[in-house]
């Protein structure tokens, strides 16, 4: 399996797009065109092309990508690998005094080196990471001291090399169900073992969680369905389901009816 590549655009050119990210490595981000609205569980953050960003990594996150009326969405980010930081940390004197406590995504100043540097990565994005790995760790390295060079105040973030801590189980789950994750990402993140984990939730939820997420992820549903105008396409991907047939059929199991007759019984009575 080939990684991904540390320095990417990411681009949508016609509607507005939903989704969710879990972020496996720390992010600097600049947002070309279009705008970019993040949920951080419950806190919702705006960035305007022009803006930059720098998403912690170990996060679990939901997005909507907007093109405007006039551009497409586009937006440029450098991904740190954590080895790399920590041999940097290593060679540079580089000691985080604590786990840090800050937003997920961290709105980063519009400074004049940041927006020069930024045009100088786009050139990267279809060069051949492989074939010209060297300089691509130039340039990373170079982003690196940038960011410390502007905010140096962000090197505890940037040097956290913390895992997730132990965690209640149930207020975790209930958080956090709706993302569409492996067991074992919701293992780690809770700072369990896998093993561990499915132990512990089923001490809790007298369950596995494979079925606790479906049937909390599906009385969620019904619960909008119930108290919003919102329709089933609008809902199934943001509670962690992969398809709609899946989540109409699944939904149809439980309550007997499909998604839609909930809305036709909602708006008739």
């Amino acid at each position: 399996m080939l990684a991904s590549r540390q320095i990417n655009t990411s681009t949508n050119y016609y509607e507005p797009f939903s989704g969710e990210q879990y972020t496996q490595e720390l992010l600097f981000s600049y947002q070309i065109s279009g705008k970019l609205m993040v949920d951080d569980d419950g806190h919702v953050q705006e960035f305007l092309a022009g803006s930059f960003r720098l998403v912690r990594k170990n996060r679990l996150l939901k997005y909507c990508k907007q093109p405007s009326k006039t551009s497409p969405y586009i937006s440029l980010s450098v991904a740190f690998r954590t080895e790399m930081l920590r041999s940097f940390a290593d060679a540079h004197g580089y000691h985080p005094r604590y786990r840090i406590r800050s937003p997920s995504v961290i709105k980063l100043k519009k400074l004049p080196l940041y927006e020069a540097h930024a045009k100088s990565l786009q050139a990267f994005n279809e060069v051949d990471e492989i074939a010209n790995a060297e300089l691509i760790q130039i340039k990373i390295k170079e982003t690196l001291l940038i960011l410390l060079k502007e905010q140096p105040e962000l090197q505890d973030v940037i040097f956290d090399f913390s895992e997730p801590v132990k965690t209640d189980i149930s207020r975790f789950m209930q958080e956090n169900f709706r993302y569409n994750l492996p067991l074992s990402r919701f293992a780690y993140l809770s700072g369990r073992s896998l093993a561990a984990y499915k132990r512990d939730f089923e001490k809790v939820f007298q369950t596995s969680p494979g079925k606790w997420l479906l049937d909390r992820r599906l009385e969620e549903a019904d619960r909008i369905l119930k108290t919003t105008n919102k329709k089933s396409t609008e809902i199934y991907l943001s509670l962690g389901f992969e398809d709609l047939s899946h989540f109409s059929r699944a939904f149809k199991n439980k309550y007997g009816i499909p998604p839609s007759k909930v809305l036709i019984h909602k708006t008739s009575s």
